[in-house]
């Protein structure tokens, strides 16, 4: 691997620790050859054809490539209700506020209704831009990441905008 992807992938261990959410939709990114990943839990999205799947511990979904990574959690409305919460009364406003309270993020919601935050972080590899939503499943809540390297969210953040809108749940 490469400096980058190692970097990337040290982004992702503190995603374990520090989740964040923004937005779900349904369009395919700009002129691009795609795949489908399926969390296999409940949600789908298109990425670009040359992000690479893995696989890391706490994660549903997780590829990644030398520019960004993305990363999917999933929290089933069986293990919400085992924390003492309602979640088939949890809306995405609700669910969100849960995520910002636990990680110490602010979401606000987007011109298409999405629940999103953006925040940077600084490790020990370098400085990371997170942009992150919220969707609301049939049988559970997902927490969509998507990171880059802080000075290229320019770049980025235009990107991720346009995969949340292929977010599918099933």
């Amino acid at each position: 691997m490469n400096r980058k992807t190692t970097k990337l992938l040290a982004i992702a261990m503190i995603l374990m620790l520090a989740l964040t959410a923004a937005s779900c939709g349904s369009s395919e990114p700009a002129k691009q050859k795609t795949q489908v990943a399926d969390t296999g839990t409940g949600l789908k999205i298109t990425l670009p054809e040359d992000l690479q799947k893995d696989s890391m511990d706490g994660f549903d979904l997780f590829y990644y490539n030398d520019e960004f990574l993305v990363s999917v959690i999933t929290e089933t409305y069986e293990l919400l209700t085992s924390a003492g919460m309602d979640p088939e009364n949890m809306d995405l406003k609700d669910y969100s506020d849960l995520v910002a309270y636990a990680n110490g993020v602010e979401f606000v919601q987007d011109a298409d209704g999405n629940y999103v935050a953006e925040y940077d972080r600084t490790l020990t590899d370098g400085n990371f831009h997170y942009y992150s939503t919220v969707c609301k499943g049939a049988k559970a809540f997902y927490v969509v990441t998507f990171a880059c390297f802080a000075d290229e969210q320019d770049t980025y953040v235009p990107i991720f905008k346009d995969l949340v809108k292929t977010i599918e749940l099933y």
